[in-house]
């Protein structure tokens, strides 16, 4: 198992990543590769989140139920989101936009929710890979990576694969 003294050597100064965190990066980071390879084509992108997100409303019936109550709260109501959905967003004007129309929505699709959801969780992967995450070391993302886990993990199932 990965431990601090390995996470130090890798990082080259102590991150401090308590085992909740390191768990949620871990299984968002698995569930999210082997989704992206299922069901994105192996290649994800923003672009293609509203045709990720009709397939799975028109082809699998899914049903989106509580997934994104948690979302639209953090990035639409809880103080702080301007903040939070700017850092998630990164400079991805189109994300922003379309998250920020369907989670303060009441009339929004369910495509257009489970596009918003589909966005969260690439924007996700992609600060994790690409972006700024590693210079706050992901401090308080635990709750938000879980949830966004669960959300992939369900999209797979529903999809059979």
């Amino acid at each position: 198992m990965i431990n601090e003294t390995d996470l130090q050597w890798i990082f080259g100064r102590p991150v401090n990543l308590n085992d909740d965190l390191l768990d949620a990066v871990l299984k968002f980071t698995l569930a999210f590769s082997y989704a992206e390879n299922r069901l994105m084509g192996g290649n994800s992108s923003t672009r293609n989140a509203g045709v990720y997100a009709d397939k799975l409303i028109n082809d699998h019936g899914f049903r989106l139920d509580l997934h994104p109550n948690y979302f639209r709260r953090r990035y639409n109501s809880e103080v702080g989101f301007e903040q939070r959905l700017h850092e998630l967003c990164n400079g991805d004007n189109i994300s922003l936009a379309q998250i920020t129309n369907t989670f303060s929505s009441i009339d929004a699709s369910p495509q257009d929710v489970a596009e918003a959801l589909f966005r969260v969780c690439i924007r996700l992967r992609n600060n994790l890979f690409h972006g700024k995450k590693w210079s706050y070391m992901l401090s308080g993302q635990e709750r938000n990576l879980n949830m966004a886990t669960n959300f992939i993990v369900d999209v797979l199932r529903a999809s059979g694969e």
